[in-house]
This record gives structure tokens, sequence and C-alpha cells, in this order.
């Protein structure tokens, strides 16, 4: 390696500590402009995991579904007393009156049908004299209608509302302005626990990943970027944990002995090993939930002094900070630092042999 790019790395590596220590890092995931973790999406329908094929590395695909109503009440009477809001959350109730024009009518009632009614042409709930019977079967038609709706709809809006959101993610994405660029990343191995009494529930690796529109089906498919995954260490040197440092060195001969762009959620082995590190380096009391808990358990642990690493994994988007500056140089370092021969343009060759060797212990307060 010449003197000129032994220079310019020893730039790079001071860029980067200089960076580093004005970073804020983001402790939990959910504070995010986007966070959806996996045991929310697999309780949702119509989202399907790891439909990779030869051509293309699909990790997630979700279906664009649509609204289905609250179903009617069979029983003509109750139809004209009934209130069903649009609203899986909230239950139907029975009105206080109704004007004589609806019981001659007879329709279902919906929030946009509130109207103010002369009393003298109302008929009260309380001077009906089938009250009682009313009232059993709106009780009637929750448990054998309302409910096994509400059940499946609430699932089903669930799903609407992450597709809405990364719909709008993708098109921030397509249409970003490059001073205040949006990051979507996939997060794998969620660390959970209080580190110097702060609360942590942050992804350890996350790999940038992309958004497609299928336009035969309207589905959203999610895989990775062509680029290296990267390990969230201003997170835990900004918490002054003394662990990272072996942290990082763990992390850095893992992927080099790991295949190129092999990370996957769904293949343990392309992560499990530094994750369960990260248990061991980062909290002498921590553990490697896996060993914990169930397999099928996908949830995020509750929140307690000692450190857990699950092996789940969360969808995020994020503004770009100075991290993937950070990130940026650690790449063009790799190329400066690769088998291949590169040729610096004679400017900045001009300009190194006039800097000082800028040593990496040099004081950055």
């Amino acid at each position: 390696m010449n003197k000129d790019i032994s220079r310019l790395i020893s730039l790079i590596e001071f860029s980067q500590e200089s960076a580093k220590l004005k970073i804020k890092p983001t402790y939990h995931a959910k504070k995010y402009q986007f966070c959806c973790f996996e045991h929310e999406l697999r309780e949702s329908p119509g989202i399907h995991f790891n439909n990779s094929n030869e051509e293309c590395e699909t990790w997630l695909t979700i279906d664009r579904l649509h609204e289905i109503a609250p179903p009617s009440p069979e029983d003509p009477q109750l139809i004209q007393w009934l209130e069903v809001p649009n609203d899986p959350s909230k239950k139907p109730t029975l009105r206080r009156s109704i004007e004589q024009q609806s019981l001659e009518k007879g329709h279902l009632g919906t929030n946009e049908d509130k109207t103010q009614s002369n009393k003298s042409n109302s008929t009260l709930l309380e001077d009906l004299p089938e009250k009682r019977e009313l009232e059993s079967k709106h009780q009637a038609y929750i448990a054998t209608q309302w409910k096994p709706w509400a059940s499946e709809e609430g699932r089903r809006r669930q799903t609407i509302r992450i597709y809405s959101s990364l719909f709008k993610i993708k098109r921030e994405l397509e249409g970003v302005i490059e001073e205040n660029q949006l990051e979507f990343v996939w997060g794998i191995g969620m660390c959970v626990g209080r580190m110097n009494g702060i609360e942590v529930c942050h992804p350890l690796i996350t790999q940038a990943a992309t958004i497609s529109l299928d336009r035969e089906t309207m589905a959203l498919e999610i895989g990775p970027r062509d680029v290296e995954d990267h390990l969230e260490s201003a997170l835990f040197a900004s918490a002054d944990n003394p662990g990272i440092t072996n942290l990082e060195k763990a992390y850095k001969d893992f992927t080099a002995r790991r295949a190129p762009q092999n990370l996957s959620p769904y293949d343990p082995s392309s992560f499990e090993c530094i994750l369960q590190s990260e248990a061991k380096f980062l909290d002498p009391k921590g553990s490697y939930w896996p060993e914990q808990t169930s397999a099928d358990n996908r949830s995020i642990p509750t929140m307690t002094e000692e450190l857990k690493v699950t092996d789940t994994w969360v969808l995020m988007a994020r503004t770009r900070s100075k991290s993937f500056f950070v990130h940026d140089l650690e790449r063009f370092k790799k190329e400066l630092q690769g088998t291949s021969p590169v040729d610096l343009p004679p400017a900045l060759c001009s300009v190194l042999s006039i800097l000082p060797l800028v040593s990496m212990d040099t004081n950055l307060g």
C-alpha cells in the first residue's frame, strides 16, 4: 500500500471517529418515523414471508386488502334501532330514540345518520313496549354476527394500515430530498434492556431494504438492497458500553467469513453467532432470548435491567443520520484496502502529500 493511500485511509478513520461523536442515536425503534415488529406482521392477514426465488429475493409481501363493512342484522326491527360504527373496536349500540319516518322505512343506522329530530315525531327506546326483546336481539347480534366480524376485521385493518404506511414510505424514498434522506431498513436481533439507565429496544444488525410494487396484484414486496448489512454500534458506544469494541471485532470477523450478501432473517446461521456474542459482550448478565423461550414466540421480551437479545426482526424507516456517513466512509475504506489497485486523482495525491499523517490517537475532543 503506497503512502498516499495510507494517508487517505488515516483521514477516513479520523473523519469516522469525529462523526461518531456527533451522532445522537435513537434507543427505541418505536421512536422512528415507522416501526413494525415481526410479531405484529405475523398476526395480520394478507402478509406472506420469504417469497424469494432465483430471480428476486423477496423477504416480505403485503397484499392490498380492502375494508369489509359490518354485517347487517337479520331482524328488521333491530335494523331500525341499531347504530353500527364502521369500526371493529367500537361495539354497536341501540339508539335512544328514532324518528317515526325511520320506523316506517327501516334502515341500518350509522354515525352519518345522526340528525336532530323533533321529539314529538320520535319514539324513545325507554317507551318502547318491546324494549327488553330488542335488547336481547341486540346482544345476540353482537355475539353471533358482530364479534366474529370485528375479530377478523381488526386484523385485516391492521394490514391495511401497514400497507398504507409502507406505500407512503415507498413514495418518499422515490422522491427523497438529498439533504434529508429517508432510510428504510430491515433490523435483525432486537436488543431489549436497560444500559446505564437508558431503555434500549433496537435491532443490532440492519440491512438496507427496498419496497417495490407488483403492478398486477398491487402487493408491496420488500427485499434487501445490494449493500452490506450494518452493525448498529453507535447506539451502544453512545451509552458508554465497554463491550462494544469486542463486539465490533467479532462482527467484522464473522462477516468476513460469511458469504457476501448472505444475510437473511430466515436463516439463523447468517446472524445467530453475532447475536450470541452481543449478549455476552454487552452485558455480563445478558442472555440470548431464543435459548429461554419457545421458537414460535416472536414477541418482544419485557424490559428489564438485564439485556435480552432476540432473533426476531423489525421494519424501520428513519431519517438518514451521520451514522450513514460513517458507513459510506467504511465502504470507501474497504475499497482502498482491497486487493485491486486504486488510482487516486493527481489533485488528491498533491493534497495528501502536504498533509501531516493523521493519527487515530489524535484528541478528538
